[in-house]
């Protein structure tokens, strides 16, 4: 199990995350805008905030006017993957 807690402090963020079978804990700023994408095979997901979008990737719902803009790009399968804002 791993936690990742992303800073106020950058404009632009980016992670690139590789897993299998594990469980991480990501913690964003409320005020960021997030969007998550990758190749995700049974990756059990709680994302609080997000919105799926047709074109396979989730966004928070302030990610256009948002200042600071985090991406998540994960590859990965057979996980959990939680994140939540603070």
């Amino acid at each position: 199990k791993t936690k990742i807690k992303i800073g106020k402090e950058y404009p632009d963020t980016e992670l690139q995350i590789e897993m299998g079978a594990a469980s991480l804990d990501i913690a964003i700023p409320k005020e960021a805008g997030c969007r998550l994408q990758g190749d995700m095979v049974l990756i059990s997901k709680d994302l609080e905030g997000f919105i799926k979008l047709d074109s396979g990737y989730y966004e928070t719902e302030n990610y256009n006017s948002a200042e600071q803009k985090i991406t998540i790009n994960v590859n990965g399968g057979v996980s959990k993957l939680d994140i939540n804002r603070y």
